[in-house]
């Protein structure tokens, strides 16, 4: 039996979902042991429900407050620990384009168990991420960055003969508007943008509710499909 293996930040994890909202309190799980595949996330998300649909095996990897850095860094690990097989499938809703975060050495952890532990949001409020979004920060530049983050996980994915579909949640600057639209011609794109995709919110109030990860599990069927909806 094939696999979907899925990437993200909560909104792909099911944060604040049913079986999940006992990890509301800041004790997420995180994968940090490569080698064996597992599932992280809730059964009633995205993930899950897709799945179900194309009768695959469902690998959860989305972590709650990740940025795309850490998502690259995520499907290498799998890869390179041979975890995603040709004729996988992989989806990815990337966190938004503006997050980011700092890669800090631990000598005592192995280094392929480094998970980034200074992340710097716009809204984190903390004096790093203020200097950071005030001195640093550009739409235009961090957009290019995301793209081509993108651009390399799809490439890794396809010279492997994995199935690799992208969508972003954000209203983020497109390709062709940071000049890459030729490059990534022959890439599964999507754009979950706009309220359709959410009727109903989990337990912390912001994140979508169990209605609202059908309809995106449905919208992502017929993306990967090809069904025009």
């Amino acid at each position: 039996m094939s696999n979907l293996f899925a990437f993200g930040c909560s909104h792909t994890y099911g944060y604040g979902l049913p079986d999940v909202v006992q990890y509301m309190t800041g004790k997420e799980i995180y994968p940090t042991k490569f080698g064996k595949n597992y599932n992280f996330g809730s059964k009633f998300a995205w993930p899950q429900l897709l799945a179900n649909k194309l009768n695959l095996e469902c690998y959860n990897y989305g972590c709650c407050g990740a940025n795309g850095k850490e998502v690259v860094w995520l499907i290498t690990q799998c890869l390179q620990h041979n975890m995603i097989f040709n004729k996988d499938t992989v989806a990815i809703l990337w966190p938004a384009f503006s997050r980011t975060g700092i890669f800090e050495n631990d000598p005592l952890c192995d280094p392929s168990s480094q998970v980034i532990t200074n992340r710097i949001w716009a809204d984190k409020g903390n004096k790093r991420s203020k200097v950071f979004y005030y001195s640093y920060y550009n739409e235009y530049d961090f957009a290019i960055q995301r793209w081509q983050e993108i651009i390399l996980v799809d490439l890794l994915c396809k010279e492997r003969g994995i199935n690799c579909y992208h969508s972003t949640y954000n209203k983020e600057l497109t390709p062709a508007e940071v000049g890459l639209k030729s490059i990534t011609k022959n890439m599964n794109i999507d754009f979950m943008q706009g309220s359709p995709w959410s009727v109903d919110l989990s337990a912390d109030g912001k994140h979508h509710g169990p209605k609202s990860n059908e309809l995106l599990a449905s919208k992502w069927f017929n993306f990967i499909k090809g069904i025009s909806k």
